[in-house]
């Protein structure tokens, strides 16, 4: 990846501020006991990062890459909501998650990526796979 698009940068803020968010959310939640409001947020959460990728994605209209766009997304997404769980678990000082939660989340995750990756890698139209992948 040569350069990230301005939909791509706008993607990945609004990524981030959802997820501090929807992280802070969940963890006032969980401490405070409210477990009926865990729902809502996280169906919320999953609704504004559908339509975050969605209107980013296709306003995306840049050729920066041969690398499928959704791929790029993907794997921003991936980053930044680990990072973010990574982040709440260390700054808290009395975590309600835990580093088993981050690698339970963190593997089945990973691998769809992974998978995601070699679908990429394989579709990708005009150069051989030794050109791109050294």
């Amino acid at each position: 990846m040569k350069k990230i698009s301005p939909s791509q940068s706008r993607f990945a803020v609004i990524t981030t501020i959802l997820s501090i968010t929807f992280f802070f959310l969940l963890h006032h939640y969980i401490k405070t006991n409210q477990y009926n409001f865990i729902l809502p947020i996280a169906v919320g959460y999953s609704i504004l990062m559908f339509f975050n990728g969605l209107i980013n994605g296709y306003y995306d209209h840049g050729k920066l890459t041969t690398i499928d766009k959704g791929f790029i997304y993907h794997l921003l997404t991936f980053l930044i909501v680990n990072l973010t769980s990574l982040g709440f678990i260390l700054l808290q000082p009395d975590p309600v998650f835990s580093y088993t939660q981050l690698w339970l989340q963190l593997f089945p995750w990973g691998l769809g990526l992974y998978i995601h990756y070699l679908c990429v890698r394989n579709s990708i139209q005009g150069y051989s796979n030794e050109e791109l992948f050294k």
